[in-house]
């Protein structure tokens, strides 16, 4: 504890530095890591600043996008603290137009702040009770919301029959038959809510920097990752018919 209390100015003035972060494409949850692991105060809250610039590193997600938490009695602990920076940081990233919602077998608002932190407004979230994984499409549903984007994140332990399939069918024939929607299972079961023949759907599975990446990048254009990286690995957020 001494020697970083020794180096205590060089490192936080080098792990909160914006634009440097910017620069390496740090991601939020790598800032998340560390902050679990470390006890010092000090350097805790110096990495709840980093998270906080970090978002610029973020990719742009072109369209209006709606988010939905998974916070169920199965979501508790990690999945539920790097599924919350992961929402958090994109209400932040849009400005607060991100739709943001979070879930298990009722529907909540996590009313999310753009001056509380990130990190904290992430650890505020419990996991509990069950899992009804439509919920939050139905609601949008009645609202009339229309949303371009719709990113799930969630373990896929829902309790019966297949929720998600029939709202997000229910959604895109009443809203917006164009919505792209990615799910993102942060277990490693490897479910599948969506049938193999929805080509609007994607998944990912686990999680890793990457995803957002190739959130990114399909809706830029590109099929997949291959095809992104054989364009020469242009900017992430502009469509690809302008690289």
């Amino acid at each position: 504890h001494q020697i970083v209390d020794d180096w205590r100015d060089f490192l936080e003035k080098r792990i909160t530095d914006g634009p440097a972060i910017r620069r390496a494409k740090i991601l939020p949850f790598r800032f998340l890591k560390a902050h679990g692991e470390i006890k010092t105060p000090w350097l805790r809250d110096a990495l709840k600043t980093a998270v906080e610039n970090s978002i610029g590193a973020l990719p742009d997600m072109p369209g209006k996008t709606g988010i939905l938490l998974d916070v169920s009695g199965s979501m508790a602990g990690e999945y539920l603290q790097t599924g919350g920076v992961l929402a958090f940081a994109l209400f932040k990233k849009t400005n607060g137009e991100t739709q943001f919602l979070t879930f298990n077998d009722c529907l909540h608002d996590p009313r999310p702040s753009l001056t509380d932190s990130i990190i904290g407004q992430a650890e505020r979230l419990k996991g509990t009770d069950g899992t009804d994984t439509g919920i939050g499409i139905r609601y949008w549903t009645k609202e009339k919301e229309h949303l371009d984007n719709i990113i799930i994140i969630t373990d896929e332990q829902q309790n019966t029959g297949t929720p998600f399939t029939e709202a997000l069918k229910e959604y895109r024939q009443s809203v917006n038959p164009e919505t792209v929607a990615f799910v993102i299972d942060v277990a490693p079961y490897k479910g599948r809510m969506i049938a193999p023949n929805d080509e609007k759907t994607y998944y990912a599975y686990g999680w890793s920097d990457a995803v957002l990446r190739y959130v990114a990048c399909t809706l830029s254009g590109y099929s997949n990752i291959v095809g992104y990286i054989e364009a020469g690995w242009p900017a992430v957020g502009k469509p690809a018919a302008e690289e």
